[in-house]
């Protein structure tokens, strides 16, 4: 017999990834990435992971430009401290991704998404 648990309302949605894009310079901003998320567990891992990766690990100087926080909306994260690069950025992406699922799976499991 096949019986299915119920689901507790609680019950939060696992990770997924989020759609992140590099914008290019203007006349305001330097080089950005840049989404646009509601989901406020979802922008925390990133933000924590573009820091992490961006800075931490590759010294770019980037600067959490536009975005309060982790409040749900707009976030854009600037290039300040290096050359602006789209392909540097690009490359990125993915360990960006990887950074913030790893994250996200961390505080999963340390219950602190409750």
């Amino acid at each position: 017999m096949n019986e299915q648990m119920p689901i507790p309302e609680n019950n939060i949605e696992k990770f997924k990834e989020i759609n992140l894009e590099i914008k290019e310079p203007d006349k305001v901003h330097g080089l950005e990435i840049i989404f646009d998320e509601q989901d406020i567990r979802l922008i925390s891992v990133y933000n924590i992971a573009i820091k992490e990766i961006c800075n931490d690990e590759k010294n770019l100087g980037m600067f959490h430009q536009t975005g309060i926080v982790n409040d749900p909306g707009y976030h854009a994260w600037e290039v300040l401290g290096s050359a602006n690069d789209s392909e540097k950025l690009l490359k990125l992406l993915p360990l960006i991704h990887k950074k913030a699922k790893e994250t996200y799976v961390k505080f999963d499991e340390m219950n602190l998404f409750e």
